[in-house]
Order: structure tokens, then C-alpha cells, then sequence
């Protein structure tokens, strides 16, 4: 319900009590903690969305969903060899998030030497 009201709904504000909830009630599982970061990171808060992705890709590392956030966060956070290696595996888990938003973030904030 977090997931779908932040992303497919453009509704974050509204998604963050719900992923809270979940990710005390579920003990801190990754999967939750990335739906979680996400939704701080949709809302702007980067300092708390790394930790919890970061969490979730080191623990769920063939999840491309929490690989191509992952790769999101450490482009923006000027980590930009590490965000490649991240869309790398989440694209050799799924050839289609190559096409994702996400995926062209990562691409449009390489060096074009890293491309």
C-alpha cells in the first residue's frame, strides 16, 4: 500500500506513516526498508533513505528494484561508479529496467566516460 500510494499515486506525504508502521511491525526487513527509503527519498530526505537502502540492497542483492533505487541514491549522492555497478546488476536481473525513469537518472548523472 506505501509503495503503490508513493509511486503509482505521487502520494509520498501520504505513504510514509504506512511504511513506517510496516518497517517497525515486519522487525526492519530489507524489502520494507527499501520501500521505506524510497518514499524518504521521494520526499527529499536523502540522509534518511541511504542508510535503509543501502541496508536493503547489501541484505536482497538480486532484488533490480532495490538495486536500480540503490543506484538512484549513490548518483545523487555523487558515488557514481558504484550507482553504475548497481544499474549493471539491476539490469542483468531484468533487461527492462534499462528503460526505467530510474535507470535514465543513473545514466544522466555518469561522467561520459563511465557510460
Amino acid at each position: 500500500l506505501a509503495y503503490a500510494l508513493a509511486v503509482r499515486k505521487n502520494a509520498p506525504k501520504d505513504a510514509l506513516p504506512f511504511a513506517e508502521q510496516a518497517y517497525r511491525l515486519s522487525n526492519e526487513a530489507p524489502v520494507i526498508g527499501d520501500t521505506l527509503g524510497w518514499i524518504y527519498h521521494l520526499l527529499g530526505n536523502r540522509d534518511q533513505a541511504l542508510p535503509l537502502i543501502e541496508r536493503a540492497a547489501a541484505a536482497l542483492p538480486r532484488n533490480g528494484d532495490i538495486l536500480l533505487h540503490a543506484a538512484v541514491l549513490d548518483a545523487e549522492t555523487g558515488d557514481p561508479a558504484k550507482a553504475g555497478r548497481e544499474l549493471d546488476a539491476a539490469i542483468k536481473l531484468d533487461p527492462h529496467a534499462a528503460d526505467t525513469p530510474e535507470a535514465k537518472f543513473v545514466r544522466d548523472h555518469m561522467p561520459a566516460s563511465a557510460q
